[in-house]
């Protein structure tokens, strides 16, 4: 029920009551002319009302109407639209609407068959997404798996009406590259097809395990084998990028992992070249990317009463360059640090690492510290160069 249509059945019984209150004391003349502007009073309340166009697109079908309702629920209720069990509702229900056009999508419930293998499920869903639609019938689906999503034609044999969704699953085996094996799912149906999809290539030196026209199935191991004297085979790790976001609201110190950095790893075959027993040199002949790394976004702070005087600083030791390295190889980043200054104002985690190999923040957090226990002392040039006291 609308918020205008409870308004009028209120009104409605306050009239009758107010009638018989009149006629007992006659005044039944002046309530008939309050009567008659009634009418005129209830259009302008509507129009009032309805000062909003709502659309609403249902069963393949778009009504659009002007509406005081102020929920979805309400709109719905007004164009006499009933809703399901299962039905899905978009916006919800129970949201506000606040502008001058609004849109609501109703999906009707339909009845689906999930065959995943063995497995028939029955369910009613609102979803057009076949993920969704099996995820809600409670089955766990992986990246690799596909969906065939059709109409049911055979009533009397399929047993069900409505849709027919067939989850195809991905076949789960394992992949040795090299002497490192991982687990993976594929759609492949070869194990050719399954190197091109990882973008292996193997070389006439290379031995592949079974052969590349060999059919995938479930729970096997491929391995992809490089034979040689002279070859050596390292996992090695491709580390994350860190990413800072410099708040100025933010003390300096401040450090917030908006999200955590995962290191990557890489399969690379070298070819060593020995002279008298002892390795000379050694070439990459292949390097084969098993995971990428995920880069770590970090918010830190950059507020604080000395900033100026720090630009001016960065500016003056290394031309604001943190990753800079003083020719003699002694002083390292922004703010040209030694090792063992550095090693003293930093924690345990950045002890032992070259100060320009650390963030920015890191760097600024130490200048303060070492600023906070000795001034400007520890860069005696920049400080009369720039007048710093």
């Amino acid at each position: 029920m609308s918020q205008f249509t409870r308004v009028v059945d209120n009104l409605s019984e306050g009239l009758v009551r107010l009638w018989g209150t009149a006629r007992e004391r006659g005044l039944l003349p002046g309530l008939i002319i309050a009567l008659l502007l009634i009418p005129i009073l209830i259009q302008r309340s509507a129009f009032a009302q309805a000062s909003r166009v709502v659309t609403i697109h249902v069963d393949e079908e778009t009504a659009s109407f002007p509406t005081g309702a102020v929920t979805v629920e309400e709109a719905l209720d007004t164009a006499g639209i009933a809703i399901g069990q299962h039905d899905l509702v978009e916006p919800a229900k129970e949201t506000a609407i606040i502008t001058d056009t609004f849109n609501i999508n109703v999906f009707r419930a339909r009845p689906v068959l999930v065959i995943d293998g063995d497995k028939r499920i029955e369910t009613v869903s609102p979803y057009q997404s076949p993920k969704l639609i099996a995820e809600q019938a409670g089955l766990t689906i992986y990246p690799e798996d596909t969906f065939v999503l059709e109409r049911i034609d055979d009533f009397v044999g399929e047993s069900a009406l409505g849709l027919k969704l067939t989850v195809v699953r991905a076949t789960k085996l394992k992949l040795n590259l090299y002497g490192t094996t991982k687990s993976i799912r594929t759609q492949a149906s070869t194990v050719g097809e399954l190197l091109d999809q990882h973008g292996l290539d193997p070389s006439a030196e290379d031995i592949v395990r079974p052969k590349t026209d060999s059919k995938i199935k479930s729970n096997m191991t491929v391995y992809l084998v490089r034979v040689s004297g002279d070859t050596v085979v390292k996992e090695e790790t491709i580390p994350f990028d860190v990413r800072e976001i410099r708040d100025k609201s933010k003390p300096l110190g401040y450090e917030d992992i908006q999200k955590a950095g995962r290191n990557g790893s890489k399969l690379v075959t070298y070819k060593v070249t020995f002279e008298n027993g002892e390795e000379a040199s050694r070439k990459v002949l292949s390097s084969v990317t098993v995971e990428q790394p995920v880069e770590q976004v970090v918010v830190v702070g950059d507020k604080y009463d000395l900033a100026e005087a720090f630009a001016q600083l960065r500016q003056c030791e290394a031309t604001s360059n943190y990753q800079a390295v003083d020719p003699t190889g002694t002083y390292y980043g922004a703010y040209q640090f030694s090792v063992s200054t550095w090693n003293g104002y930093v924690s345990a985690q950045w002890q032992n690492v070259l100060p320009n190999q650390a963030p920015s923040s890191v760097q600024d957090l130490a200048a303060l510290k070492l600023y906070q226990a000795r001034g400007w002392q520890p860069w005696p040039a920049c400080t009369q160069k720039l007048g710093l006291r």
